[in-house]
């Protein structure tokens, strides 16, 4: 006897195909068209972490796009997390904060110019981006950019060596060295006026044991420029006393108009 395959009864005139219950094609439909679960913030972050730790581990030669991807997911822990996850972040890796802080600023800085300069697929090297980002002309470095998309970071410091010349005359510029070498000088001295160097005679063995090789001349340039630092600080000094008003000249009465 011949077997006889059997066939669902066809209903609702749907022209022999098998007849589904609503319920299970609507079902079906939500499974086949379902959005991919997004990822949770622990999942962005541990996985940023992960990544981070394996490029360190192996330390690889193209430092440009590593750094560039270290901007990249330090911009998504920020966003998905907060500004105070960087630091976590950081601590968990073994980097500094500012630095991450700083593979995010160039990276955007970098996205940006790709984006402006319509470069496609072209990827700016890190290095580059990074010299010019102190440049007081952004449209400039965009047209560099835009010209060579391959600028090294040697050719971005030659573009940045007569804007270093002009800002080191500018006044804010001196301000800032001037501030640092009173704040060094100031350190040293505190120190100096604390040090016994020789207190025993048993220390001259060990000052001549330690003292490295042309310490005596170094120290003789060091002491010869504090010696001019302070006679042009004193000088200034003595200025600023006799412009200051005393108690006997503030009361004075003023003079009738």
């Amino acid at each position: 006897m011949r077997a006889t395959r059997f066939k669902p009864r066809p209903r609702n005139g749907s022209k022999g195909k098998a007849f589904l219950p609503k319920e299970t094609t609507e079902h079906h439909r939500k499974l086949t068209n379902a959005a991919p679960t997004p990822a949770t913030g622990d999942d962005i972050y541990n996985a940023a972490v992960a990544e981070m730790k394996d490029t360190l581990a192996r330390q690889g030669r193209d430092q440009d796009r590593d750094r560039r991807r270290f901007g990249e997911l330090v911009d998504k822990v920020g966003k998905a997390y907060g500004e105070d996850k960087v630091g976590k972040l950081a601590e968990d890796v073994g980097l500094a904060a500012s630095t991450l802080r700083r593979y995010r600023h160039v990276t955007e800085r970098a996205k940006e110019i790709e984006t402006k300069c319509a470069l496609g697929a072209r990827f700016l090297k890190y290095s580059a981006v990074r010299e010019l980002l102190t440049h007081p002309d952004p449209a400039a470095v965009e047209r560099a950019f835009k010209a060579n998309p391959a600028l090294t970071k040697k050719e971005a410091q030659q573009m940045m060596r007569p804007v270093r010349r002009e800002q080191k005359r500018s006044v804010p510029y001196r301000r800032k060295e001037i501030k640092k070498t009173l704040d060094a000088i100031a350190a040293a001295a505190k120190t100096a006026a604390r040090l016994k160097l020789v207190s025993v005679p048993a220390d001259y063995a060990l000052l001549k044991e330690l003292l490295p090789e042309g310490f005596a001349a170094k120290l003789r340039k060091g002491i010869d420029g504090l010696r001019r630092s302070k006679e042009i600080i004193e000088h200034l000094d003595n200025h600023i006393a006799a412009r200051r008003p005393t108690a006997a000249t503030m009361k004075q009465p003023r003079a009738p108009a």
